[in-house]
């Protein structure tokens, strides 16, 4: 007689293995980039350079968490897959969105008709192309939701990186995965380069998927190449080579988040590479049990790690409505635009993200709202969301 099957482990319970010191990287980019979108002088780069950051970190934990599935991965679990990630990401979306559409509708209805079409992008997964759009079909002042391209290009190379483990199942066959992994992030580098340096490219480089492809592709081809160890960290001289090796990659990044000057210019010609490696690395160092495990894992970057989608959600439309970079750039003013964004990021984390998205990544710093609160809280948001995006669409001709 077969003894029984064990039971499958619930698709909610499968998650990347947790690293505090990766919940401390996701902490220092998402702060990179609210002080780098807000202008501030001394961190020019930090927008830039921490959405690289998140990409890397995205296509890493991405195929690791599909590789909990085991090698023989089935189309079953690519849906559970895609379904866990949007339980993750739509949520926290629609209630930011809905806020944002409160907002407008009180102090700025002129502005509905622009964000019902930036809305509809995004929910259909094209947010990142509409920034590509004719200038005549663009307004002059920026949109409350542009800032949302990164995860509409996140989600599409997620679901091309999930499709292609579906189908190459073999060792052989993932070694071949991670090379062309490889070759895809320095041929995107390359379109980057390339249609940056062209008179109508400028955009179309910024904004595109394939050349904002390599941050996600390093991730990916670091989960394929990186094996975690089950019995701890690496100690002795061993141990203090990867943690010299990581900090000084760590500190990379942040010199680059600091240049001043023509920044782009060289990030678009291979500087964003450059950073992608960086991230690697550290995440790599991290992974591998080395202590700047430990050292990027104090309750206050953890705090910020854990709301860093939300913190990323909220900064641009509250950077828009306080005025823009200008309006922040009194040290009064920016204290106060800070903690309004952290304020509506521990609200989303507490009553919409943790009940509804299972964000388990680390025990909750402090108590979540009731499901049914969460429930009710992303119903309303959905629904004004939603409403404003068909009803303040381009009147008829």
């Amino acid at each position: 007689m077969r003894p029984p099957r064990p039971a499958r482990e619930p698709d909610d319970r499968r998650q990347a293995p947790y690293h505090d010191g990766l919940t401390g990287l996701r902490a220092l980019a998402v702060i990179a980039i609210v002080l780098g979108s807000a202008g501030f002088g001394w961190l020019p780069g930090g927008a830039v350079i921490g959405v690289e950051v998140f990409f890397v970190l995205a296509g890493y934990l991405a195929v690791t968490l599909l590789r909990t599935y085991g090698e023989q991965m089935g189309l079953g679990d690519v849906a559970r897959f895609i379904g866990h990630r949007a339980r993750r990401v739509l949520p926290a979306l629609l209630t930011m969105l809905g806020g944002v559409s409160l907002l407008l509708l009180v102090s700025r209805p002129d502005a509905l008709e622009r964000l019902s079409g930036d809305m509809r992008s995004t929910l259909v997964g094209l947010g990142s192309w509409r920034p590509l759009l004719p200038a005549a079909e663009q307004a002059a002042t920026p949109s409350y939701v542009e800032h949302l391209w990164p995860i509409v290009v996140g989600v599409q190379l997620t679901v091309c990186v999930a499709v292609a483990l579906l189908v190459v199942r073999s060792r052989r066959g993932r070694a071949a995965l991670r090379s062309a992994a490889l070759l895809l992030a320095i041929g995107s580098t390359v379109a980057l380069a390339v249609l940056s340096m062209a008179a109508t490219g400028p955009e179309r480089a910024l904004y595109g998927t394939g050349t904002r492809a390599a941050g996600l592709l390093v991730g990916v081809a670091l989960a394929l190449a990186l094996r975690p160890r089950p019995h701890g960290g690496v100690a002795g001289a061993r141990g203090q080579r990867l943690q010299m090796l990581g900090l000084l990659a760590l500190g990379g990044l942040l010199a680059m988040m600091a240049v001043r000057g023509g920044a782009m210019v060289w990030l678009t010609r291979g500087g964003l590479l450059l950073a992608d490696v960086l991230a690697a690395i550290v995440i790599a160092v991290i992974v591998r049990g080395a202590p700047l495990d430990r050292m990027l894992a104090p309750l206050s970057l953890r705090w910020v790690g854990l709301r860093s989608y939300g913190i990323y959600l909220w900064h641009w439309p509250v950077l828009l409505a306080f005025g823009g970079p200008v309006a922040v750039g009194e040290p009064m003013s920016a204290a106060f635009y800070v903690v309004v964004v952290m304020a509506l990021a521990d609200l989303t984390y507490r009553f919409v993200q943790a009940p509804l998205g299972g964000a388990r990544d680390a025990p909750s710093s402090g108590r979540v709202g009731r499901p049914m609160m969460a429930v009710r809280t992303t119903a309303i948001a959905c629904g004004v969301a939603s409403a404003a995006a068909l009803l303040t669409g381009a009147p008829p001709a």
